[in-house]
């Protein structure tokens, strides 16, 4: 992937020298404007928080910091006003070009370099980004991987995207359409709006007698927790998509072919794998067999198996000692007491009277 055909773009951090070493020729990067100016980016620095902390104490009252942090626990507020200041300060004509912040603290108004790695590992500047007239670049100096000089063609992805699920509340509810085969567009369930989406499938409200090559596909209403992701991702990631039901009702496992060695995948791997689908909308659990032929995404549930009871009351009575055990087997507890005592009894008494000695008359 390091030869003609391909284009690498990497970010500021993948530029740097340490990164450069095996980094294949034909690489586009960015680089911060005066990134590695450090005394410029200092000064800029140093000046923008004189005037800052200037602002600051000439506004409000701000108090002294504290002279250490071991055992202080108290909010100094005075560094609340100072990085207030420092968010809403800003410096136009620095050394680095012009200097404010956002709300999270990240610079505003950056300026890159694009840099273009040629032969010898030399950096070679061959256009420039900024927020105002963003990428300005030079085709005609770029070197692309493999030493040529043409922009590589590339190849175009489809942004339609093969979609299958499986029936499975309450991830995916299947119901059938509506009269003229639409699905009603927005559904009301304990005051949220739940979309439906049209998903071809089989029809298992027909019996199978009814349809002389099984069930029939045909278009039905899906909706449920994993419909809302992919909408919601075909919205973030501009895309749109066809959904169908996988064929046999299976999530996926490896069968044996006719009792030979030889194993496929049946399920919805099997259509993800045999490229009847391009992406698995479903509560596919992640193992290890799985995850050696597609790529999962993070998981987006933990299930365990959970017992519920009812939480009982504590009771705070006179016989509440007796809870433990019930009414019976105190009984049988006292019984047994009782009868143990009188055995000790006789036992003791018995062995208390002394034996008859014999005598002799002469």
């Amino acid at each position: 992937m390091t030869g003609s055909g391909y284009v690498w773009l990497v970010g500021e951090r993948e530029v740097s020298p340490a990164a450069l070493v095996n980094a294949p020729e034909g690489l586009l990067g960015l680089q911060l404007q005066h990134g590695s100016n450090e005394s410029a980016h200092i000064r800029d620095a140093v000046a923008l928080l004189a005037h800052s902390i200037k602002e600051a104490t000439e506004r409000e009252n701000v108090s002294e910091p504290p002279r250490g942090c071991v055992g202080n626990t108290a909010v100094w507020k005075g560094g609340l006003t100072l990085n207030r200041y420092l968010l809403s300060a800003s410096l136009k004509e620095g050394l680095t070009g012009r200097v404010e912040f956002d709300e999270e603290g990240d610079r505003r108004h950056p300026e890159y370099v694009l840099v273009n790695l040629q032969a010898g590992h030399n950096l070679v500047p061959v256009g420039a980004w900024t927020e105002e007239n963003k990428a300005q670049v030079n085709d005609k100096d770029i070197v692309w991987p493999g030493g040529g000089k043409v922009i590589p063609d590339g190849f175009k992805m489809s942004t339609k995207l093969k979609i299958v699920t499986i029936h499975q509340e309450p991830f995916v509810y299947v119901k059938p359409t509506l009269k003229d085969g639409t699905c009603k567009k927005e559904l009301t369930i304990f005051g949220d709006t739940i979309q439906k989406v049209i998903c071809m499938g089989p029809n298992n409200t027909l019996p199978v007698r009814c349809v002389a090559a099984g069930r029939p596909i045909v278009p039905q209403c899906c909706y449920g927790f994993c419909v809302d992701l992919l909408i919601k991702l075909a919205n973030n990631l501009n895309f749109t998509y066809d959904v169908h039901l996988v064929h046999d009702g299976k999530f996926g496992t490896q069968e044996r072919v006719n009792n030979s060695n030889k194993k496929e995948w049946n399920g919805m791997m099997g259509e993800l794998l045999m490229g009847q689908a391009d992406t698995i909308v479903a509560p596919l659990t992640i193992n290890n067999e799985r995850a050696q032929y597609i790529e999962f995404s993070k998981p987006f549930k933990y299930q365990g198996l959970t017992i519920l009871v009812k939480k009982e009351i504590p009771r705070s009575t006179l016989d509440s000692f007796m809870q433990p055990f019930q009414s019976t087997l105190w009984l049988l507890v006292g019984l047994s007491v009782h009868v143990v005592a009188v055995m000790l009894y006789l036992l003791d008494r018995f062995r208390s009277i002394p034996a008859a000695r014999p005598s002799c008359v002469t």
